[in-house]
Parts: C-alpha cells; sequence; structure tokens
C-alpha cells in the first residue's frame, strides 16, 4: 500500500504474483488456496480483489476451496474500516456464486460483514449517522443485484439478515424512542421513509435503501409462495420498530388472498388505527379492505372515525368514502364544505417544493421551432431574474431533453449555437450524450468543429 508523508493512503499497486493465483485457480483450487493462506497478511486492496477473483475461479471445480477463501477474506474485511476500488462489488457476487454452489452459510456470513453498518464518526451534538464500508451506490448496487439470489434460496435467512441491518441503522442513527411506552417503538421513519412503496416523497439514504431491500425481499418470498405470508408476518412483528409493522401492513396489502383474517386483525386493531407512525400503510390497507371487513367490524371503524376531532375525521373518511353508507357519505361532505377536501390524507405530513430552475420555454415549444429561431431566441432572451423566474438552465434542460429525442437535427447544424450563453451549449452536448447513450446515431464534424471553438474560448 502506498502512502504519503502524512500516512493516508494513496494508491493500491497491483501484485503480479496474486493475479497468477487468480489465474491458476479455476486449474489447481486446492493448491492455489494452500498458497494464499501462506501470504502475509495485507491491506492492498488490489490483492484481495486478486483473492476474490481467485475464490471465483474455484467455484466449478472445488465450492468448499471458495468457502474457505471467502471466510478468510471475512476476517479480513471486519478489521477495515473503508473497502476501495472494485472490491465491494466482487465480494457481492461472490456471495451470489456461493449460494449458487450450495454454500449457502458463508454467503450469508460473507452478506452480513460486507453489508455491515457503521456509526460514522460524529462532532459536537451531531445526530450519528449510519454508514457503510463503501460508497451508498455500490452498496444500492449490491443489494439489487446480488442478494435477490440468497433471498431466493435462503428465504426467511436472507430475511432476518436485512431486518438486523435495517434495525442496526436506525438505532445508530437515534430516531427511536428512548422509553418507549407501548410495545411498537417510535421510529419517526413516517418522517424519514415517508411511503414503503416506491415513492418521490421517501429520500434516498442508507435507512431508506435498508429498507427498501427488506420490502423487495418480502415480495420475493411471498411472490414465490404466499402461504409463507403468515410466517412472514410473525417474524415482522416479532420486532418492535414501527417500520417493521409498516412493513406487515405493506404485505398484508399485496397479498390479500387467505389472509384476509390477518387483515381484519390489524385494521380493528386500535393501535394500528390511532399509531401516527403506520397510517400511510394503514390507511392504504384500509382503503382497499374496509368493504370486505364483516358489518360489525365497519361499525368499529366508524365509532372510532366519529372520536375523532373533525380535521381527522375527514382524514380517515375520504379513504373509505366510496363504501361509506349514505349518511356519513353525507357527514364527510358536510365536512368538506366546512373545511375542504383533505390534501395527501394518507400522509401524516407531506413535503411539496418548487422543482427548477423553470423554463421560458417547454420542450414542446422547441421541438416546433426551427434551428435558426431558437438560436435566435437564445441569443436576445433575457432572464427576468428571481429566484423562481425561468432561466438559461431552465431552458437548458428542456432544450436537452429535445437534442436526446432527435439528435442529428442539432448536431447537423452545431455550429449555429458559436457565441451563445455556455449554458446552451453545455446543454447541446449533455443531450448528444444523452442520444448517444439510446443508441441514437448523429454527424460528428459540425459538433467536433463546435467543440474546437469551445476550446479556443479563453
Amino acid at each position: 500500500v502506498i502512502h504519503d508523508e502524512k500516512g493516508t493512503i494513496i494508491g493500491f499497486p497491483p501484485w503480479p504474483e496474486s493475479r497468477y493465483l487468480a489465474r491458476m485457480a479455476s486449474e489447481a483450487p486446492e493448491k492455489v488456496l494452500e498458497v494464499i493462506f501462506e501470504i502475509p497478511e495485507t491491506d492492498n486492496v488490489r490483492v484481495h480483489e486478486d483473492f476474490v477473483d481467485a475464490a471465483l475461479n474455484m467455484i466449478p471445480k472445488s465450492p468448499a476451496s471458495a468457502g474457505k477463501l471467502a471466510e478468510k477474506e471475512i476476517e479480513w474485511i471486519k478489521s477495515q474500516d473503508h473497502l476501495y476500488l472494485l472490491l465491494p462489488e466482487k465480494l457481492g457476487k461472490l456471495i451470489a456464486c456461493l449460494v449458487e454452489a450450495g454454500e449457502v452459510d458463508t454467503a450469508i456470513k460473507l452478506a452480513r460483514v460486507l453489508l455491515d453498518v457503521l456509526p460514522e464518526a460524529s462532532s459536537g451534538g451531531e445526530r450519528k449517522r449510519p454508514r457503510a464500508r463503501f460508497d451508498i451506490w455500490d452498496y444500492e448496487i449490491i443489494l439489487k443485484k446480488y442478494i435477490p439470489a440468497l433471498v431466493e434460496v435462503a428465504e426467511e435467512r436472507a430475511l432476518d439478515l436485512l431486518c438486523d441491518l435495517l434495525e442496526r441503522a436506525i438505532r445508530i442513527s437515534e430516531r427511536i424512542e428512548k422509553e418507549p411506552k407501548g410495545e411498537i417503538i417510535r421510529d419517526l421513519s413516517y418522517f424519514w421513509h415517508p411511503a414503503i412503496e416506491n415513492h418521490e416523497q421517501n429520500p434516498h439514504g442508507l435507512e431508506n435503501i435498508l429498507v427498501f431491500a427488506v420490502r423487495d425481499a418480502l415480495e420475493q418470498i411471498a411472490r414465490k409462495d404466499p402461504s409463507k405470508v403468515p410466517n412472514l408476518v410473525r417474524r415482522l412483528e416479532g420486532r418492535k420498530l414501527a417500520i417493521f409493522r409498516r412493513l406487515v401492513l405493506y404485505l398484508l396489502r399485496l397479498f390479500p388472498d387467505s389472509v384476509m383474517e390477518l387483515i381484519e386483525e390489524r385494521i380493528t386493531d386500535r393501535t394500528y388505527f390511532d399509531y401516527i407512525s403506520l397510517r400511510h400503510e394503514y390507511f392504504l390497507l384500509l382503503k382497499e379492505q374496509f368493504k370486505n371487513l364483516p358489518e360489525e367490524k365497519r361499525e368499529v371503524i366508524l365509532r372510532w372515525i366519529e372520536e375523532k376531532p373533525d380535521l381527522e375525521q375527514i382524514k380517515y373518511l375520504s379513504m373509505i368514502y366510496e363504501d361509506l353508507p349514505e349518511e356519513w357519505k353525507k357527514r364527510y361532505d358536510k365536512l368538506v364544505k366546512e373545511y375542504g377536501e383533505p390534501e395527501h390524507p394518507e400522509f401524516p405530513s407531506y413535503t411539496t417544493a418548487w422543482v427548477g430552475p423553470a423554463s421560458p420555454k417547454s420542450a414542446e415549444d422547441i421541438k416546433k421551432m426551427s434551428v435558426e429561431e431558437l438560436v435566435e431566441f437564445m441569443r436576445r432572451w433575457k432572464p427576468p431574474g428571481g429566484p423562481r423566474s425561468p432561466s438559461p438552465e431552465g431552458l437548458g434542460r428542456e432544450f436537452s431533453k429535445v437534442v436526446a429525442e432527435d439528435p442529428e437535427r442539432f448536431a447537423r447544424e452545431a455550429e449555429k449555437f458559436r457565441g451563445l450563453d455556455p449554458t446552451y451549449i453545455r446543454y447541446l452536448l449533455s443531450g448528444l450524450q444523452e442520444a448517444l447513450e439510446a443508441n441514437r446515431s448523429f454527424d460528428w464534424g459540425p459538433v467536433v468543429s463546435l467543440c474546437r471553438w469551445v476550446m479556443a474560448q479563453p
């Protein structure tokens, strides 16, 4: 490992010997394993990448040897604060390959240490944040690309692993009640992860990624065998954090067949009815299943709603309006006349934001303009100013979309954009790049000429 004068790691040089071992692992897995175990410990990530490649190459001939090498890597990973380069994804691939080869126990151990959640160093009174040993983007890729293979075979064991990681992340972030008063621990998940389903309200942090991983594992297991839904519900409800009860409600909504009794129990559970932390998933389940409840259970729900303040009544009633008795519909209409229609009643809180920058022309407007008309508009138009007013950035974004859809038209006349605000030229090139990624072709000559002009500017 190469360090600078302060001791900071600045490089991981390749080692030809370990590359050779990786290549030979498919021919002589046991001998390569023996040699690797004799190599002194190193923190050179490139060497460990080669060890993982060796394990992958061993699998066809000797899965047991690959498993032993993986066990060695597990111990090394535990001692590392960060994993660099391509090592995380290679380890993710090794997890899936070990599963396929029947080395499931080792795969679970490797997944647990690779995906482990650690506390981020904090200063002063800042809230601690959970982190992984590597970039969150790679973390998400591994969860989506390789962990489903583990779930497919290990099912509940893999689910427990993901639930453990999620719970650890929440507890590190200290988002929970210090002294819970009931069997469900408030974890503020309705605030930091408003919806179990994909939704624009959800932010993108480590906890959010893990919620989705648990959700996807539940769906994978339940779709394979819906009869396992009751057991999955029991496993989730064995955990006290509110996020796991929300996952229960989500699961029941997706797989209602043969579990109506479980749905009834939770819809008519006063804790679920009142608990704001569970509101989003409870409301969605109530909306779909209220009509299927026995009449006496529907009456219980309506009595509870009647006890709520008027503004709360509106929210509950709006979710089940179509299935309400006529007198309750009249009550709702009266409340709406007084207070107005509820907005996003299924969310305890809902965040709205202005998304900018704005454009003076839409993509459809730009499509109707000739290149000459567009260039002249870009040259003469002046932004009015103000934080929400149209801007060159906003116009550039709309322009880029049009370029990506019809690159040949704009590439052919690219040189006409010379002399414009650099913002517009940047978005022209961005649109052409997007077109290339979508396998759309165009004439490069005028584009290269425009780029030469750009490079000549001060």
